[in-house]
């Protein structure tokens, strides 16, 4: 009677449809997206059906756990990817360049710059929500500033000397 109910506890592992819903949701061009991912995976045309369906293989403990790993492998890959923030500075340098030229004014890039270079001196990140959602009249503020005060440094150092 035992042998009958270990039977019962092993599940039929993925058949080939689910595997790929699997990777579709996890790594393709829908990622994220379970009704997509399943219409692409099982070529079905109806939304809604293929809305519920997917629904029901997120729910199955199999599928949740191919994707959960599936997830971790991409998650160490990407870090094993990643590189350095130190080589990254020179790039963040000639990106701020342009930035304080006003050839860039991208929030992003500045952004970006500053984070680029806060993790290559260290620096854990801890800035606040509201100050990464900055209004951008202050932005476009601070680049005039800048771009000012690099024109008179610059017009200091070329004045005659009297």
């Amino acid at each position: 009677m035992e042998d009958n109910k270990a039977l019962k506890l092993v599940e039929p592992p993925l058949n080939e449809r689910q595997r790929q819903f699997c990777i579709e949701f996890v790594e393709g061009k829908h990622a994220g997206n379970a009704t997509r991912s399943y219409m692409e995976s099982y070529s079905a045309s109806s939304v809604s059906s293929a809305g519920s369906c997917a629904a029901q293989l997120l729910r199955d403990p199999r599928v949740a756990g191919l994707i959960a790993e599936l997830r971790q492998q991409r998650a160490a890959k990407r870090i094993t990817d990643m590189r350095p923030w130190e080589e990254l500075v020179g790039e963040a340098q000639r990106t701020l360049v342009d930035i304080l030229r006003g050839e860039v004014r991208s929030r992003l890039m500045l952004d970006a710059c500053r984070e680029v270079l806060d993790r290559a001196l260290g620096k854990a990140p801890q800035r606040l929500e509201h100050e990464l959602l900055r209004d951008e009249n202050q932005v476009n503020q601070a680049l005039a500033a800048l771009a000012q005060r690099r024109l008179t440094d610059g017009s200091e150092a070329t004045a005659p000397s009297g």
